[in-house]
């Protein structure tokens, strides 16, 4: 079944509303990282809030429960954090990343960054220093 991504927030009833809308209306539906949030709370999601996906049969139907709700979709607003927002649909699109956790992908960037830094550029530079 594919899903496709309706909704992000981090706003708790938002989320609530949506999933007893959602229930009564047996629609199907996942939301992810609701974990970390209420865990976390907001600082643990970075940029990005809890995601709502349902699935492509049932998409019309919410998001006409949005529009009823009068919720907006948070893509259609500018947003400060355009690199996070970048890398996070990046990372989102590699199998094994798929569903974890932004700051998880963020600290993957940041260990591949350091391995190559230190295995390629440093060398490097000794390599240039040293021919001196």
């Amino acid at each position: 079944m594919n899903y496709i991504r309706l909704y992000e927030t981090h706003n708790r009833s938002e989320i609530v509303q949506l999933k007893l809308k959602f229930n009564q209306l047996d629609l199907d539906y996942k939301v992810l990282f609701e974990n970390t949030l209420n865990v976390a709370d907001a600082y643990g999601l970075g940029s990005r809030g809890v995601v709502i996906e349902v699935a492509e049969k049932d998409a019309e139907v919410a998001e006409a429960i949005l529009l009823d709700l009068g919720m907006l979709n948070l893509e259609s607003e500018g947003s400060s954090f355009s690199f996070l927002e970048w890398y996070d649909d990046f990372s989102q699109k590699i199998g094994l990343l798929k569903d974890t956790d932004l700051s998880f992908r963020l600290i993957i960037l940041i260990v591949f960054v350091s391995v190559f830094v230190m295995g390629v550029v440093f060398p490097l530079l000794l390599l240039l220093s040293s021919s001196k």
